[in-house]
């Protein structure tokens, strides 16, 4: 199942590279629940999501959700 955030994702459609074509087997074509990207999208917004996080960075949705929460 494909990830349903994929064609607005921006992590994918401004970077083009064989290891970002791996990511996107991987999380988005492969396994979406594990993407830190989906992650955080869904707990605070798809329009709150760093650009800078990547698909493996699972260590950062906790800190980054938990920086959103104490600015509100």
């Amino acid at each position: 199942m494909d990830c349903e955030l994929l064609d607005q994702c921006p992590f994918y459609n401004t970077l083009s590279s064989q290891a970002v074509d791996v990511l996107k087997e991987v999380y988005c074509r492969g396994n979406p629940m594990v993407c830190a990207r989906r992650q955080v999208a869904m707990a605070i917004g798809r329009e709150k999501t760093p650009l800078d996080l990547a698909p493996n960075h699972d260590y950062r949705v906790q800190e980054i959700i938990e920086a959103f929460l104490s600015e509100q």
